[in-house]
């Protein structure tokens, strides 16, 4: 694991304290991952061909993954946040907050 997903999952594991993995939304947290790469790729003007050159993820697995048909690893939202501009964090988090913000 590189420093920036070990930085990312202390981060997750520690923004809601307290939380139980029994509470935890998978879908709903997938479904707020996909919102906010879609939504930083618009901003950052990318097409989705560009997009997956840049972060390194095969263009039918980042269109699957966009399309609610699997979901992003921690690597890949790491290596999308370093393309997109932003961080892991911003990423992860329901309500993202654009880096134009």
């Amino acid at each position: 694991m590189t420093a920036a997903e070990t930085d990312m999952t202390a981060t997750l594991h520690t923004a809601h304290p307290g939380t139980r993995v029994a509470d935890m939304d998978s879908n709903g947290y997938a479904l707020a991952v996909t919102a906010n790469v879609e939504e930083a790729r618009r901003e950052a003007g990318l097409s989705l061909l560009s997009l997956s050159a840049a972060s390194g993820i095969p263009r039918t697995s980042l269109d699957r993954k966009l399309n609610h048909h699997g979901h992003f690893t921690v690597r890949e939202i790491c290596s999308l946040a370093t393309v997109l501009g932003t961080t892991a964090c911003a990423l992860s988090t329901a309500g993202y907050v654009s880096a134009a913000a």
